[in-house]
């Protein structure tokens, strides 16, 4: 065999290996590649905290979202909690009734309440003083009016002589002059005149006069057509807190304007 045949040979034998080489680097590449497509991205996975952009499982902005969300709905709270608190401001309620109510008005004034009308000369003024809503009574009222503004809230208190006593009727009347008084769509809150420790007697409002005020209050509370609050009874007023069988003396007034405080508010 001559030299020249030998050298071909192993030149082809070369040339095969190269091109294995070769191929095998391809495939190679190939492969490190395909891997590489299927890693996560750095810092992917399940970490919930992640804030890597592209990360499928990211929940920070779900986060930031429901942040955004609570911090909205505090403003909007805040908000809320202020224009209610500018509704319900100094002054911003009436009330309605005869000395008893007086009495109630003073005791809250004196420990401090600002939201309802301290008294305005009201005594005396029984339930039918205030059926005719352009009585002397509601002209009273109507000078708090010009003062104040037309109030938001309205107390009614039903209070009677035990000569002429009160119908049902005449407490609707009140409850809607009242209204016709008031601020649109005002809160009324409806009760009776204070009640008396057991034995006790009003010589104005009569043995039963007190309690029947306070039937009519809580019906008118009951009565969905009316909408009006009623919030509960006041007193019981008695020994050591009467000046005399009707009227509070100063430990009195303090027993009822807290227990306005309670009903109304400061």
């Amino acid at each position: 065999m001559s030299k020249s045949s030998i050298s071909c040979r192993a030149i082809r034998k070369a040339v095969k290996h190269i091109n294995i080489i070769i191929l095998m680097s391809i495939f190679l590449v190939a492969v490190a590649q395909n891997v590489s497509a299927f890693e996560p991205s750095p810092g992917c996975g399940t970490d919930t905290t992640d804030t890597n952009p592209g990360c499928g499982t990211d929940t920070d902005t779900n986060t930031q979202s429901d942040t955004d969300t609570e911090t909205q709905t505090d403003t909007n709270t805040a908000t809320n909690t202020e224009t209610d608190t500018q509704t319900d401001g100094p002054n911003s309620m009436g009330f309605i009734g005869c000395s008893m109510a007086e009495n109630t008005a003073a005791g809250y004034r004196a420990i401090g309440g600002q939201r309802m009308w301290g008294p305005y000369g009201t005594g005396g003024d029984v339930v039918q003083n205030w059926t005719d809503p352009n009585s002397a009574a509601w002209d009273k009222f109507d000078q708090q009016v010009a003062q104040y503004g037309q109030p938001t809230a309205v107390w009614v208190q039903i209070c009677i002589f035990a000569s002429s006593g009160a119908t049902y009727d005449e407490v609707k009347t009140l409850i809607a002059n009242a209204r016709q008084h008031a601020a649109p769509d005002a809160t009324i809150y409806i009760t009776g005149q204070p009640l008396y420790d057991s034995g006790w007697t009003c010589n104005l409002a009569g043995s039963s006069g007190p309690e029947l005020t306070d039937e009519l209050a809580q019906r008118a509370g009951d009565d969905p057509d009316l909408n009006v609050i009623y919030p509960g009874t006041f007193g019981p007023l008695g020994q050591g807190t009467t000046s005399d069988s009707c009227h509070a003396n100063s430990a009195g007034e303090e027993l009822l304007g807290q227990q306005a405080v309670q009903y109304f508010g400061e």
